[in-house]
């Protein structure tokens, strides 16, 4: 069996990156539920750290699979809305107004 190189990168390697995307909106749609609680402290942490992983898929797949790709979309809307969670609006306002334009283009044109 031949050796994959390294550099290689195919399509199949991007998956996980685009199911973790899917799991990390998951993870916020569930801590919005907690935002009003005692425990924000514990929740800015987790945030911060949600906002981390999904600036690294969303590099990878901004990388390989295209800004227009649907798992990119969807991973740049996820980290919107985890910006708006951290506070970060105008960040948020920036990510949400490009995902948009990313998406009527793609739509349309």
């Amino acid at each position: 069996m031949a050796k994959r190189e390294s550099s290689t990168f195919e399509y199949t390697d991007a998956v996980p990156y685009a199911r973790l995307s899917r799991l990390v909106g998951v993870f916020l749609s569930e801590i919005g539920q907690f935002h009003k609680s005692k425990g924000l402290l514990r929740e800015i942490r987790q945030l911060s750290e949600a906002k981390r992983w999904l600036e690294k898929a969303l590099s990878i797949q901004t990388k390989h699979l295209g800004e227009r790709h649907p798992d990119t979309l969807r991973s740049m809307n996820d980290l919107a809305l985890t910006l708006q969670h951290l506070g970060q609006r105008s960040e948020a306002k920036e990510l949400y107004e490009k995902t948009l334009t990313i998406r009527t283009y793609r739509d349309v044109g």
